[in-house]
């Protein structure tokens, strides 16, 4: 992509700590996640600013020409960018499209964080989330308040849906998660709502990486917790873009509303053109 150094899959394993004793002696009682991830550097020596993507869901971090753009862009500027698959996606391990827990998802992400900070010391770095993305690095900065991150963007976070799942099937949904976590359903996608452009639309429904499963807990989980977003007081102390743009058809940029009214140190970005939700 343009002239960076592209590091290629960049392996790694993660582990779900029970303790801080465990991290320390680096013996966990859980079996570890191979995760991953690709880092991309500018062309210019010296220092520079990292941006860590968090892709969405459904969808690896190089789904289509959007990240590769960004990345394009992120090297004009001298950024470096890096980005990984999250737990049950792309080439990470885990059942496509499931997770145990919502915690897996947040320790994959300060493990990620640690990385990057391995290879780049004093170096600012920035979280970048877009949709599910969006809300995994807004559940991060609520629950982990990590000093690693300089500014964080947060992109048509999955807050709240465009279309109203009906309540009887919310309790359905509820009552067979527990009997059936890892039964997966169709997440009911509409690829042409993602963009305009039908490239990118066409990419996305022809990359072998992407999937358009949801497991019943996987589901259950991002429920629990944008409803804990909602309703929780927070102080998110680092600068927080949350950019969005009204013609989403996937996820409302009422939610990117509601998220700025808690957050003091935001700024909220509303599109009104031709921004669908890529």
């Amino acid at each position: 992509i343009g002239s960076c150094k592209k590091i290629k899959y960049i392996k790694y394993k993660s582990h779900t700590a029970n303790s801080f004793n465990e991290i320390f002696n680096k013996k966990y009682s859980s079996k570890s996640v191979k995760l991953s991830g690709e880092l991309y550097l500018p062309a210019k020596q010296g220092k520079f600013p990292v941006v860590y993507v968090q892709h969405g869901t459904a969808h690896p971090k190089r789904h289509t020409d959007f990240f590769q753009k960004l990345i394009v862009e992120m090297h004009k500027k001298n950024i470096g960018v890096f980005s990984f698959d999250l737990i049950g996606h792309g080439k990470s391990d885990g059942l496509k499209g499931h997770i145990s827990n919502i915690k897996d998802f947040t320790d994959s992400i300060e493990e990620v964080l640690i990385e990057v900070r391995r290879k780049f010391i004093n170096t600012p770095i920035i979280i970048f989330g877009h949709s599910l993305g969006g809300f995994l690095a807004l559940n991060y900065l609520i629950e982990r308040k990590s000093k690693e991150i300089t500014l964080a963007i947060i992109s048509s976070a999955w807050i709240e849906t465009k279309i109203k799942i009906p309540k009887y099937l919310l309790i359905i949904q509820k009552i067979m998660h527990t009997l059936f976590p890892r039964v997966r359903l169709n997440n009911r996608l509409d690829v042409k709502d993602l963009s305009k452009d039908i490239k990118i639309v066409d990419k996305y429904k022809n990359d072998p990486l992407v999937h358009d499963r949801i497991s019943l807990n996987l589901l259950s989980e991002i429920n629990k917790t944008i409803k804990k977003i909602k309703n929780k007081n927070y102080n998110i102390e680092i600068p927080v873009l949350i950019i969005h743009g009204k013609k989403d058809k996937i996820i409302s940029y009422k939610g990117s509303e509601l998220i700025h009214k808690k957050i003091k140190n935001s700024k909220l970005k509303l599109y009104d053109l031709s921004l669908i939700h890529i």
